[in-house]
């Protein structure tokens, strides 16, 4: 049981690095615009 659930905490982290690496590529490619509206979101969100 602990083996399965560091498991998925590992494709969690791993998924978490791979999602911000795609992000950060389409926020360079398409300017701060995108990323200031990001942060504002993930703000309210919480």
């Amino acid at each position: 049981m602990n083996v399965l659930l560091r498991n998925v905490g590992q494709n969690r982290l791993m998924d978490a690095v791979i999602s911000n690496r795609v992000e950060g590529g389409f926020v360079r490619r398409r300017g701060g615009a995108l990323q200031r509206t990001g942060l504002v979101r993930a703000q309210s969100a919480r």
